[in-house]
């Protein structure tokens, strides 16, 4: 009875150390590779494959996820296949220490996986998703990754996998206007601006991206780091932009920047036209008048 107790204790042990290193693995591969914001290469996994080299780690997908504060993170998924033993391995780099794939040790790696069977990629293109799928003691785990923050036509493109880091608020993504920034990393609050109860007219909101009196852009778009979002001011009739601010857009509101009068406002080739209390392209609240402060910016007062 007491080996029968010794052996059962050994078992479950094991098994529990296998569930954990398997629930290890897909939380570190779901967490990196979903957040990368340039996919640089992607192999078809087939053991046919000529660039599937048994008894060698082969980079099976690469890529880097850069954030906003200049934060990279380099990500190699590797494969391993053992031609005798026919078992295959899956191992993960994750790192700000830039290494090329190739040339990773297996002490180089964030988590493995071993003994495993019929590993496989499947890319679901109209969701920007990759099924990662294998056998693991002759039970199937699969593991469905997003790509947040890549273009939701990357698989169209000739040459996608040279994509760059992408920042347009308006790309067509899976989440549009959202990046995902991998778990337990968030932006120091030095490199992110304003406070939610900034105002303009109090004077506390910070320009984000401005342009001078002859359109010349003199403060390059930084409205991405802004911590309660951005607004646009009307004034300057600049084709190429307008003045822009940090924080809660609070437009038509006294003391407050004009509300722009639809989408997109009529700029006239005249700066000082463009800046004026009789201007078709503003409105302030019922009771309030447009005012062309110094600034160059049309306010409600």
């Amino acid at each position: 009875m007491k080996l029968f107790s010794i052996i059962f204790s050994l078992y479950f042990f094991f098994s529990v150390s296998i569930l954990a290193n398997m629930n290890e693995f897909k939380k570190e591969v779901l967490n990196s590779i979903s957040t990368i914001t340039s996919l640089s290469k992607l192999k078809i996994l087939e053991k046919s494959n000529p660039l599937i080299i048994p008894y060698t780690w082969t980079p099976i997908l690469e890529g880097r996820t850069e954030i906003a504060n200049k934060k990279k993170s380099y990500i190699c998924l590797m494969y391993y296949f053992n031609k005798d033993e026919n078992k295959e391995s899956l191992a993960l780099y994750s790192h700000s220490i830039a290494k090329k794939c190739t040339q990773l040790n297996e002490k180089d790696f964030s988590v493995k996986v071993t003994d495993l069977n019929q590993v496989q990629f499947k890319v679901i293109e109209q969701e920007n998703t990759i099924d990662l799928s294998f056998l693991k003691n002759k039970e199937l785990q699969l593991l469905r990754i997003p790509f947040y923050n890549l273009p939701l036509d990357l698989w169209s493109k000739k040459n996608f996998f040279d994509s760059e880091v992408l920042s347009s608020q308006t790309m067509k993504r899976k989440y549009p206007g959202i990046f995902v920034l991998p778990s337990g990393v968030s932006l120091r609050p030095d490199t992110l601006y304003g406070e939610l109860d900034d105002l303009y007219s109090k004077g506390k909101t910070k320009v984000c991206h401005d342009f001078n009196s002859k359109c010349e852009e003199t403060i390059a778009f930084e409205c991405g780091q802004c911590r309660y979002g951005w607004f646009s001011t009307i004034g300057r009739g600049c084709e190429n932009g307008t003045r822009k601010y940090c924080g809660v857009d609070r437009c038509g509101n006294k003391g407050e920047p004009a509300c722009p009068r639809g989408f997109i406002h009529k700029r006239s080739e005249s700066k000082e036209q463009v800046c004026s209390e009789k201007s078709q392209n503003a409105f302030c609240k019922t009771g309030l008048q447009l005012f062309c402060n110094e600034q160059k910016v049309l306010v409600c007062l």
